[in-house]
Protein backbone atom coordinates (compact mmCIF):
# COMPACT_ATOMS: atom_id res chain seq x y z
CA UNK A 1 0.00 0.00 0.00
CA UNK A 2 2.96 2.21 -0.76
CA UNK A 3 3.67 5.19 1.48
CA UNK A 4 0.46 4.92 3.48
CA UNK A 5 1.39 1.50 4.85
CA UNK A 6 5.13 2.12 5.03
CA UNK A 7 4.65 5.20 7.15
CA UNK A 8 1.95 4.06 9.52
CA UNK A 9 -0.03 0.88 8.80
CA UNK A 10 1.32 -2.67 8.81
CA UNK A 11 -0.95 -5.00 6.81
CA UNK A 12 -1.90 -8.23 8.56
CA UNK A 13 -3.96 -10.05 5.95
CA UNK A 14 -6.62 -9.61 3.30
CA UNK A 15 -10.07 -9.96 4.86
CA UNK A 16 -12.44 -9.51 1.96
CA UNK A 17 -12.87 -8.35 -1.61
CA UNK A 18 -15.66 -6.90 -3.73
CA UNK A 19 -16.12 -5.55 -7.22
CA UNK A 20 -14.46 -2.19 -6.57
CA UNK A 21 -12.66 -2.64 -3.26
CA UNK A 22 -10.48 -4.91 -1.17
CA UNK A 23 -10.44 -4.93 2.63
CA UNK A 24 -7.27 -5.44 4.64
CA UNK A 25 -6.82 -5.98 8.33
CA UNK A 26 -3.88 -3.83 9.45
CA UNK A 27 -2.05 -2.57 12.53
CA UNK A 28 -1.89 1.16 13.18
CA UNK A 29 1.67 1.58 14.46
CA UNK A 30 1.03 5.11 15.69
CA UNK A 31 -2.13 4.57 17.73
CA UNK A 32 -1.31 0.89 18.40
CA UNK A 33 -4.65 -0.56 17.36
CA UNK A 34 -6.03 -2.86 14.70
CA UNK A 35 -7.93 -1.20 11.84
CA UNK A 36 -9.68 -2.20 8.64
CA UNK A 37 -8.47 -0.57 5.43
CA UNK A 38 -10.84 -0.42 2.48
CA UNK A 39 -8.78 -0.13 -0.71
CA UNK A 40 -10.65 1.41 -3.64
CA UNK A 41 -9.32 1.29 -7.18
CA UNK A 42 -9.11 4.61 -8.99
CA UNK A 43 -9.10 3.06 -12.46
CA UNK A 44 -10.96 5.24 -14.94
CA UNK A 45 -10.82 8.36 -12.79
CA UNK A 46 -7.30 9.50 -13.57
CA UNK A 47 -3.82 8.16 -14.07
CA UNK A 48 -1.59 7.96 -10.96
CA UNK A 49 0.34 11.00 -12.07
CA UNK A 50 -2.72 13.14 -12.67
CA UNK A 51 -3.85 15.66 -10.12
CA UNK A 52 -7.33 14.99 -8.80
CA UNK A 53 -9.81 17.21 -7.12
CA UNK A 54 -11.37 15.71 -3.96
CA UNK A 55 -14.68 15.20 -5.77
CA UNK A 56 -12.96 12.90 -8.27
CA UNK A 57 -11.71 10.46 -5.65
CA UNK A 58 -14.21 7.66 -4.90
CA UNK A 59 -14.67 7.00 -1.21
CA UNK A 60 -13.95 10.53 -0.01
CA UNK A 61 -17.63 11.38 0.27
CA UNK A 62 -18.11 8.11 2.15
CA UNK A 63 -15.31 9.03 4.56
CA UNK A 64 -16.69 12.49 5.22
CA UNK A 65 -20.23 11.20 5.65
CA UNK A 66 -19.35 8.36 8.00
CA UNK A 67 -16.89 10.47 9.99
CA UNK A 68 -19.61 12.95 10.90
CA UNK A 69 -21.86 10.21 12.27
CA UNK A 70 -21.03 9.34 15.85
CA UNK A 71 -23.04 6.37 17.05
CA UNK A 72 -22.21 3.09 18.80
CA UNK A 73 -24.00 1.21 16.02
CA UNK A 74 -22.11 2.78 13.11
CA UNK A 75 -18.67 1.57 11.99
CA UNK A 76 -16.29 4.43 12.66
CA UNK A 77 -14.17 6.01 9.91
CA UNK A 78 -10.77 7.30 11.05
CA UNK A 79 -9.02 8.60 7.96
CA UNK A 80 -8.86 8.75 4.18
CA UNK A 81 -5.87 8.90 1.87
CA UNK A 82 -4.93 8.28 -1.75
CA UNK A 83 -1.66 6.99 -3.21
CA UNK A 84 -1.10 6.28 -6.86
CA UNK A 85 -4.04 4.42 -8.35
CA UNK A 86 -5.52 3.48 -4.96
CA UNK A 87 -7.63 5.27 -2.39
CA UNK A 88 -7.68 4.06 1.21
CA UNK A 89 -10.47 4.34 3.75
CA UNK A 90 -9.25 3.65 7.31
CA UNK A 91 -12.06 2.25 9.41
CA UNK A 92 -12.88 0.69 12.74
CA UNK A 93 -11.88 -2.96 12.94
CA UNK A 94 -14.73 -5.43 13.58
CA UNK A 95 -13.73 -8.86 14.89
CA UNK A 96 -16.72 -10.91 13.79
CA UNK A 97 -19.01 -11.75 10.87
CA UNK A 98 -21.72 -10.19 8.73
CA UNK A 99 -25.44 -10.72 9.14
CA UNK A 100 -25.33 -12.51 5.79
CA UNK A 101 -22.95 -15.10 7.18
CA UNK A 102 -25.02 -15.49 10.35
CA UNK A 103 -28.26 -16.09 8.45
CA UNK A 104 -26.50 -18.48 6.08
CA UNK A 105 -25.72 -20.64 9.12
CA UNK A 106 -28.88 -20.09 11.19
CA UNK A 107 -31.67 -19.35 8.71
CA UNK A 108 -34.46 -17.46 10.46
CA UNK A 109 -33.10 -15.90 13.64
CA UNK A 110 -34.44 -16.20 17.15
CA UNK A 111 -36.72 -13.36 18.22
CA UNK A 112 -34.17 -12.04 20.71
CA UNK A 113 -31.37 -11.98 18.11
CA UNK A 114 -33.61 -10.36 15.49
CA UNK A 115 -34.63 -7.75 18.06
CA UNK A 116 -31.00 -6.95 18.90
CA UNK A 117 -30.10 -6.49 15.22
CA UNK A 118 -33.25 -4.50 14.43
CA UNK A 119 -32.76 -2.15 17.38
CA UNK A 120 -29.11 -1.51 16.42
CA UNK A 121 -29.76 -0.87 12.72
CA UNK A 122 -32.76 1.31 13.49
CA UNK A 123 -30.65 3.32 15.95
CA UNK A 124 -27.88 3.79 13.38
CA UNK A 125 -30.37 4.99 10.78
CA UNK A 126 -32.03 7.36 13.23
CA UNK A 127 -28.64 8.96 13.94
CA UNK A 128 -27.88 9.24 10.23
CA UNK A 129 -31.28 10.74 9.42
CA UNK A 130 -30.96 13.25 12.23
CA UNK A 131 -27.79 14.41 10.46
CA UNK A 132 -29.60 14.54 7.10
CA UNK A 133 -27.78 11.47 5.79
CA UNK A 134 -29.33 8.49 4.04
CA UNK A 135 -27.65 5.09 3.87
CA UNK A 136 -29.47 3.72 0.78
CA UNK A 137 -27.83 0.29 0.92
CA UNK A 138 -29.09 -1.40 4.08
CA UNK A 139 -28.61 -5.14 3.56
CA UNK A 140 -27.19 -8.10 5.53
CA UNK A 141 -23.69 -7.61 4.03
CA UNK A 142 -23.53 -4.15 5.59
CA UNK A 143 -24.59 -5.26 9.07
CA UNK A 144 -21.55 -6.40 11.08
CA UNK A 145 -21.56 -8.32 14.37
CA UNK A 146 -18.51 -8.69 16.59
CA UNK A 147 -17.60 -11.33 19.16
CA UNK A 148 -19.20 -9.31 21.95
CA UNK A 149 -22.56 -9.42 20.17
CA UNK A 150 -22.38 -5.76 19.19
CA UNK A 151 -24.11 -4.85 15.92
CA UNK A 152 -22.90 -2.04 13.65
CA UNK A 153 -23.88 -0.67 10.25
CA UNK A 154 -21.13 -0.16 7.68
CA UNK A 155 -20.64 1.30 4.23
CA UNK A 156 -22.26 4.66 3.76
CA UNK A 157 -20.87 4.63 0.23
CA UNK A 158 -24.26 5.37 -1.33
CA UNK A 159 -25.42 7.89 1.22
CA UNK A 160 -25.92 11.53 0.27
CA UNK A 161 -25.91 14.69 2.29
CA UNK A 162 -29.14 16.55 1.90
CA UNK A 163 -29.21 19.92 0.22
CA UNK A 164 -31.70 22.66 -0.35
CA UNK A 165 -33.51 20.74 -3.10
CA UNK A 166 -33.91 17.61 -0.96
CA UNK A 167 -31.99 14.36 -0.63
CA UNK A 168 -31.46 13.85 -4.34
CA UNK A 169 -31.36 10.55 -6.22
CA UNK A 170 -29.79 7.25 -5.30
CA UNK A 171 -26.78 6.15 -7.32
CA UNK A 172 -27.45 2.44 -6.70
CA UNK A 173 -28.44 -0.08 -4.10
CA UNK A 174 -29.11 -3.81 -3.78
CA UNK A 175 -32.10 -5.61 -5.30
CA UNK A 176 -34.22 -7.12 -2.55
CA UNK A 177 -33.60 -4.18 -0.26
CA UNK A 178 -34.57 -1.28 -2.56
CA UNK A 179 -38.11 0.11 -2.69
CA UNK A 180 -39.62 1.14 -6.00
CA UNK A 181 -38.71 4.81 -5.70
CA UNK A 182 -35.01 3.93 -5.37
CA UNK A 183 -35.06 1.54 -8.32
CA UNK A 184 -36.80 4.17 -10.43
CA UNK A 185 -34.17 6.78 -9.48
CA UNK A 186 -36.75 9.01 -7.84
CA UNK A 187 -35.82 11.30 -4.97
CA UNK A 188 -35.25 9.27 -1.81
CA UNK A 189 -35.93 10.14 1.81
CA UNK A 190 -35.83 8.48 5.23
CA UNK A 191 -38.70 6.18 4.26
CA UNK A 192 -36.43 4.60 1.62
CA UNK A 193 -34.09 3.35 4.36
CA UNK A 194 -37.17 2.37 6.38
CA UNK A 195 -38.33 0.02 3.60
CA UNK A 196 -34.88 -1.59 3.42
CA UNK A 197 -34.85 -2.11 7.20
CA UNK A 198 -38.30 -3.72 7.01
CA UNK A 199 -37.17 -6.07 4.22
CA UNK A 200 -34.09 -6.98 6.27
CA UNK A 201 -36.21 -7.60 9.38
CA UNK A 202 -38.71 -9.73 7.47
CA UNK A 203 -35.82 -11.87 6.23
CA UNK A 204 -34.45 -12.28 9.77
CA UNK A 205 -37.85 -13.40 11.08
CA UNK A 206 -39.05 -15.59 8.22
CA UNK A 207 -35.76 -16.79 6.78
CA UNK A 208 -36.18 -15.54 3.21
CA UNK A 209 -36.43 -12.33 1.22
CA UNK A 210 -39.37 -12.40 -1.23
CA UNK A 211 -38.17 -9.28 -3.04
CA UNK A 212 -34.97 -10.70 -4.51
CA UNK A 213 -34.91 -10.91 -8.30
CA UNK A 214 -32.40 -11.26 -11.16
CA UNK A 215 -32.97 -7.73 -12.50
CA UNK A 216 -34.73 -4.43 -11.92
CA UNK A 217 -37.83 -5.28 -13.96
CA UNK A 218 -38.26 -8.56 -12.12
CA UNK A 219 -37.58 -6.77 -8.82
CA UNK A 220 -40.41 -4.31 -9.47
CA UNK A 221 -42.77 -7.20 -10.20
CA UNK A 222 -41.59 -8.98 -7.06
CA UNK A 223 -42.48 -5.97 -4.93
CA UNK A 224 -45.83 -5.38 -6.62
CA UNK A 225 -46.88 -9.03 -6.79
CA UNK A 226 -44.90 -10.73 -4.01
CA UNK A 227 -46.59 -13.53 -2.10
CA UNK A 228 -45.46 -12.54 1.35
CA UNK A 229 -46.01 -14.82 4.33
CA UNK A 230 -47.55 -13.37 7.46
CA UNK A 231 -44.69 -13.67 10.00
CA UNK A 232 -46.94 -14.50 12.95
CA UNK A 233 -48.38 -17.43 10.98
CA UNK A 234 -44.90 -18.77 10.22
CA UNK A 235 -43.60 -18.72 13.78
CA UNK A 236 -45.41 -18.90 17.07
CA UNK A 237 -43.44 -16.28 19.01
CA UNK A 238 -44.80 -13.29 17.07
CA UNK A 239 -48.11 -11.47 17.29
CA UNK A 240 -50.18 -9.48 14.86
CA UNK A 241 -48.73 -6.12 15.94
CA UNK A 242 -45.40 -7.15 14.40
CA UNK A 243 -47.18 -8.09 11.16
CA UNK A 244 -48.92 -4.73 10.99
CA UNK A 245 -45.75 -2.75 11.65
CA UNK A 246 -43.68 -4.70 9.11
CA UNK A 247 -46.23 -4.49 6.34
CA UNK A 248 -46.74 -0.81 7.08
CA UNK A 249 -43.03 -0.14 6.55
CA UNK A 250 -43.05 -2.32 3.41
CA UNK A 251 -45.85 -0.37 1.76
CA UNK A 252 -45.25 0.19 -1.96
CA UNK A 253 -46.35 3.82 -1.74
CA UNK A 254 -43.97 5.58 0.63
CA UNK A 255 -46.77 7.85 1.84
CA UNK A 256 -48.34 4.75 3.41
CA UNK A 257 -45.21 3.95 5.42
CA UNK A 258 -44.23 5.33 8.82
CA UNK A 259 -42.99 8.89 8.65
CA UNK A 260 -39.64 7.89 10.15
CA UNK A 261 -37.54 4.91 11.19
CA UNK A 262 -38.06 6.00 14.79
CA UNK A 263 -41.84 5.58 14.48
CA UNK A 264 -41.34 2.22 12.79
CA UNK A 265 -39.11 1.08 15.67
CA UNK A 266 -41.62 2.37 18.23
CA UNK A 267 -44.29 0.20 16.61
CA UNK A 268 -42.07 -2.91 16.45
CA UNK A 269 -39.95 -3.09 19.58
CA UNK A 270 -42.69 -3.39 22.25
CA UNK A 271 -43.85 -6.60 20.57
CA UNK A 272 -40.47 -8.19 19.91
CA UNK A 273 -37.92 -9.94 22.12
CA UNK A 274 -35.16 -9.00 24.56
CA UNK A 275 -32.30 -7.19 22.80
CA UNK A 276 -29.84 -7.75 25.67
CA UNK A 277 -30.48 -11.47 25.67
CA UNK A 278 -30.13 -11.36 21.89
CA UNK A 279 -26.71 -9.71 22.21
CA UNK A 280 -25.55 -12.53 24.50
CA UNK A 281 -26.82 -15.10 22.04
CA UNK A 282 -25.11 -13.26 19.18
CA UNK A 283 -21.80 -13.31 21.04
CA UNK A 284 -22.05 -17.10 21.29
CA UNK A 285 -23.05 -17.56 17.66
CA UNK A 286 -20.29 -15.29 16.32
CA UNK A 287 -17.67 -16.95 18.52
CA UNK A 288 -18.72 -20.39 17.32
CA UNK A 289 -18.80 -19.26 13.68
CA UNK A 290 -15.25 -17.93 13.87
CA UNK A 291 -13.92 -20.91 15.81
CA UNK A 292 -15.52 -23.30 13.32
CA UNK A 293 -13.99 -21.34 10.45
CA UNK A 294 -17.40 -20.56 8.92
CA UNK A 295 -16.60 -17.96 6.26
CA UNK A 296 -13.82 -16.59 8.40
CA UNK A 297 -11.52 -16.41 5.43
CA UNK A 298 -13.96 -14.10 3.64
CA UNK A 299 -13.97 -11.34 6.20
CA UNK A 300 -16.81 -9.02 7.12
CA UNK A 301 -18.08 -7.94 3.74
CA UNK A 302 -16.84 -4.85 1.95
CA UNK A 303 -16.60 -2.43 4.85
CA UNK A 304 -14.83 -4.20 7.72
CA UNK A 305 -12.56 -7.14 8.52
CA UNK A 306 -11.80 -9.67 11.20
CA UNK A 307 -9.23 -12.32 12.06
CA UNK A 308 -9.80 -15.66 13.80
CA UNK A 309 -9.43 -15.61 17.55
CA UNK A 310 -10.87 -17.06 20.68
CA UNK A 311 -14.61 -17.54 20.64
CA UNK A 312 -17.36 -17.45 23.21
CA UNK A 313 -19.27 -20.09 25.11
CA UNK A 314 -22.81 -20.86 26.11
CA UNK A 315 -22.37 -19.27 29.52
CA UNK A 316 -25.32 -17.14 30.49
CA UNK A 317 -27.68 -18.69 27.95
CA UNK A 318 -30.57 -20.92 28.94
CA UNK A 319 -31.44 -24.10 27.04
CA UNK A 320 -34.24 -22.22 25.25
CA UNK A 321 -31.78 -19.49 24.17
CA UNK A 322 -29.55 -22.13 22.56
CA UNK A 323 -32.33 -23.63 20.47
CA UNK A 324 -32.70 -22.85 16.80
CA UNK A 325 -35.73 -20.64 15.96
CA UNK A 326 -37.62 -23.49 14.29
CA UNK A 327 -37.03 -25.74 17.30
CA UNK A 328 -38.32 -23.00 19.60
CA UNK A 329 -41.44 -22.59 17.46
CA UNK A 330 -42.09 -26.37 17.53
CA UNK A 331 -41.64 -26.50 21.30
CA UNK A 332 -44.03 -23.56 21.68
CA UNK A 333 -46.68 -25.30 19.58
CA UNK A 334 -46.36 -28.60 21.44
CA UNK A 335 -46.50 -26.87 24.81
CA UNK A 336 -49.57 -24.88 23.75
CA UNK A 337 -51.25 -28.10 22.58
CA UNK A 338 -50.57 -29.86 25.90
CA UNK A 339 -51.83 -26.94 27.99
CA UNK A 340 -54.94 -26.34 25.87
CA UNK A 341 -55.69 -30.05 25.67
CA UNK A 342 -55.57 -30.39 29.46
CA UNK A 343 -57.73 -27.31 29.94
CA UNK A 344 -60.28 -28.60 27.42
CA UNK A 345 -60.29 -32.02 29.10
CA UNK A 346 -61.07 -30.49 32.49
CA UNK A 347 -63.72 -28.20 31.03
CA UNK A 348 -65.45 -30.90 28.97
CA UNK A 349 -65.56 -33.22 31.97
CA UNK A 350 -67.84 -30.70 33.64
CA UNK A 351 -70.23 -30.36 30.69
CA UNK A 352 -73.16 -32.78 31.17
CA UNK A 353 -73.80 -33.04 27.44
CA UNK A 354 -70.35 -34.55 26.96
CA UNK A 355 -70.87 -37.30 29.55
CA UNK A 356 -73.30 -40.23 29.79
CA UNK A 357 -75.25 -41.02 32.92
CA UNK A 358 -72.88 -43.89 33.53
CA UNK A 359 -69.94 -41.52 33.38
CA UNK A 360 -68.56 -42.79 30.11
CA UNK A 361 -67.16 -40.18 27.75
CA UNK A 362 -69.16 -39.39 24.63
CA UNK A 363 -67.55 -38.63 21.22
CA UNK A 364 -68.44 -34.99 21.84
CA UNK A 365 -66.04 -35.03 24.80
CA UNK A 366 -63.10 -36.05 22.69
CA UNK A 367 -64.25 -33.70 19.97
CA UNK A 368 -63.94 -30.72 22.31
CA UNK A 369 -60.47 -31.83 23.42
CA UNK A 370 -59.37 -32.50 19.83
CA UNK A 371 -60.51 -29.09 18.60
CA UNK A 372 -58.62 -27.36 21.41
CA UNK A 373 -55.39 -29.28 20.68
CA UNK A 374 -55.65 -28.64 16.93
CA UNK A 375 -56.29 -24.93 17.46
CA UNK A 376 -53.29 -24.67 19.79
CA UNK A 377 -51.01 -26.37 17.27
CA UNK A 378 -52.19 -24.10 14.45
CA UNK A 379 -52.22 -20.85 16.45
CA UNK A 380 -50.13 -21.20 19.65
CA UNK A 381 -50.15 -17.45 20.29
CA UNK A 382 -53.90 -17.50 20.85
Amino acid sequence: MQNLILNRYRPLEEAGAGGFATVLAAWDTRIQRRVAIKCLRLDGYASPADARSPREIPGLDEARTAAMLSDSHIVGVYDFDASGAQAYLIMEYMDGITLTELMREEGALSLDVATCVFEAVAGALETAHENQVLHLDIKPDNVLINRQGQVKVADFGLSQLSHAAGYGRAAGGTIGYMPLEQMRLEACDARTDEWALAALTYEMLVGENPFRAPGLDAAERAIEQAEVFVPSMVRGDLNEEVDEALFGALAIDRDDRFDSVELFADAMLPHMGDARRGARELAVLVGEACDDGADCDEGCGAASAFLPGRGGSHAGLSMIDRMAPRTKALVARLWAAVVCGFAAFEAAANIPACMTIAGRMEPAFWGVVGVAVAAALAWPGA
